[in-house]
């Protein structure tokens, strides 16, 4: 079982929401892509920095005359730090983006945590009203997706 941070935008009574779902957990692709998991997920910034961060490793090894072995053991350690980091800075990119944390589900497989968040929603549309202003609503007492605050590790 896994956790899965549960994102909403656009909460219209008109449309569906926008709903993303971030896994809690080390990212392998994270681990082994770096700058192109970064540009895949759409976090820009942590690209940019990433490929900064490469050359710039690079080449303070060939400056310090580090070996081979050495810059790779520092590469290695920056991908472990970006593998398990790489959950928060998806979510925090999706809340800049206008996003709503709202809750979270703890399925076996995505597909499994899509349903429960998808059902938690729609529970809840029907048992409090959104909003006109087209907030996130803090959410209650659903069946799957439970608010951030039972929440526990």
């Amino acid at each position: 079982m896994r956790d899965y941070a549960v994102l909403v935008r656009d909460r219209h009574p008109d449309r569906a929401p926008d709903i993303a779902l971030v896994p809690y957990g080390f990212s392998w692709g994270a681990f082994l892509f770096q700058a192109l998991w970064a540009l895949y997920r759409g976090v820009w910034l942590t690209a940019i920095i990433l490929l900064v961060a490469a050359m710039a490793i690079s080449l303070l090894a060939g400056l310090m005359g580090l070996d081979p072995l050495g810059a790779a053991v520092v590469e290695i350690a920056g991908s472990l730090i970006l593998a398990f980091a790489a959950s928060d800075l998806r979510r925090f990119e999706l809340i800049r983006r206008g996003f709503a944390l709202v809750g979270f589900v703890r399925a076996g497989s995505l597909a499994e945590a899509e349903a429960r968040a998808i059902a938690g929603l729609v529970e809840e549309a029907v048992e409090q009203p959104v909003e006109q202003g087209g907030g996130a609503t803090e959410l209650s007492h659903l069946q799957g997706l439970q608010p951030l605050a039972n929440r526990s590790m």
